[in-house]
C-alpha cells in the first residue's frame, strides 16, 4: 500500500480544476487600501502613540477659513462659454459684417468738469417755462382788515351768467311728459270699462268676512309656542304676521272710504 502524503502527488485526484489555472492569476492585485493597510501593519511599533505626532504641519494661511466659504457658490462661465452664449444670443449671419468694437484706450471719457450739473441754469430755464401764474383776487370787508376769497364770498354773479340760468331741468321736464302719458292710459283705461259703485250690504259682508278672517289667524297666533328655536316655527310665525298686517290694511281701506269703485270684468 503506497501512501502519499499530498492529494497534488496522487496520479487520480492530481487532475484538478484548480490546477489547470495559472497560480499568477489567482493572487490577489494589491489597491490603494491593502497598500494603506499594509504599510500601517508594518509601521506599527510595540510602544502605543498616546499623545499624537510630535510634529504637525500648520496649515498655511491661504487655507484658512474664509468667509462665505460654505454657502453654495455659483459656477464661473469660462470666457469660451460666454461667448457662445453671446453668439447664440445675437443670431447674426456670418455673411453680416459687424462693425468694428472700440477698445476701451480708444474712448475719450468726459471730463470732471463737464460732467457738473449746472443746477443755476436749470431752475432759471424751469422759471422762464412755467405758465404764468395769475394771483388769487381778495376782497376786505372787516375793520381788522381780514382778507377774504372774493370768489367764494358770493360777491361775485357766477351762476347767474350761466347759459341755463333761469330755464327748467331737462330732468324736470321728462317727468311730467311720464305723469301726462300715465294719466292719458289710465283714462282710455276707465272710458273703456264703466265702473260703479260698490253697494253697502256687499261692502259690510266684505268687512265681516275679512274680521272673520283675522281672528282666525290671530287665535293660530296666539297658539304659537312661547320659546321658538326651529326654523318651520319661525317660517311660520312670520307668515302669520305678514297675514294679519294685510288683513287690518284691507278693513282700515274699506271702513274709510264709503265710496268705493269697482270695475266690470
Amino acid at each position: 500500500m503506497i501512501v502519499y502524503p499530498r492529494l497534488e502527488n496522487h496520479p487520480y485526484f492530481s487532475e484538478n480544476l484548480y490546477n489547470l489555472i495559472d497560480s499568477r492569476e489567482l493572487k490577489a492585485k494589491q489597491t490603494p487600501e491593502t497598500k494603506v493597510i499594509e504599510q500601517c501593519k508594518a509601521a506599527k511599533s510595540p510602544i502605543p502613540r498616546t499623545m499624537g505626532y510630535a510634529h504637525t504641519s500648520l496649515k498655511s494661511p491661504q487655507d484658512f477659513l474664509k468667509k462665505h466659504s460654505s454657502q453654495p457658490q455659483k459656477l464661473k462661465k469660462s470666457q469660451t462659454e460666454r461667448n457662445k452664449c453671446v453668439a447664440c444670443q445675437s443670431r447674426k449671419n456670418k455673411s453680416e459684417s459687424s462693425p468694428p468694437v472700440s477698445k476701451y484706450q480708444d474712448t475719450v471719457l468726459p471730463s470732471t468738469e463737464d460732467r457738473r450739473r449746472n443746477f443755476i441754469q436749470e431752475n432759471v430755464l424751469q422759471v422762464v417755462k412755467r405758465p404764468n401764474t395769475t394771483p388769487m383776487k381778495r376782497i376786505r370787508d372787516n375793520r381788522k382788515g381780514d382778507p377774504f376769497v372774493l370768489e367764494e364770498s358770493g360777491w361775485v354773479p357766477k351762476y347767474s351768467q350761466k347759459e341755463d340760468y333761469g330755464k327748467t331741468p331737462s330732468y324736470i321736464d321728462r317727468i311730467k311728459q311720464n305723469l301726462k302719458l300715465s294719466q292719458e292710459k289710465f283714462a282710455s283705461y276707465m272710458t273703456a270699462k264703466e265702473p260703479y259703485d260698490l253697494p253697502t250690504e256687499l261692502r259690510k259682508l266684505m268687512i265681516e268676512g275679512l274680521v272673520k278672517n283675522l281672528k282666525i289667524l290671530f287665535n293660530k297666533y296666539l297658539t304659537l309656542p312661547l320659546h321658538i328655536e326651529t326654523p318651520a316655527q319661525k317660517k311660520r310665525k312670520i307668515g302669520l304676521e305678514r297675514k294679519i298686517d294685510e288683513l287690518q290694511k284691507d278693513i282700515d281701506l274699506i271702513q274709510r272710504n264709503e265710496e268705493i269703485l269697482v270695475l266690470k270684468e
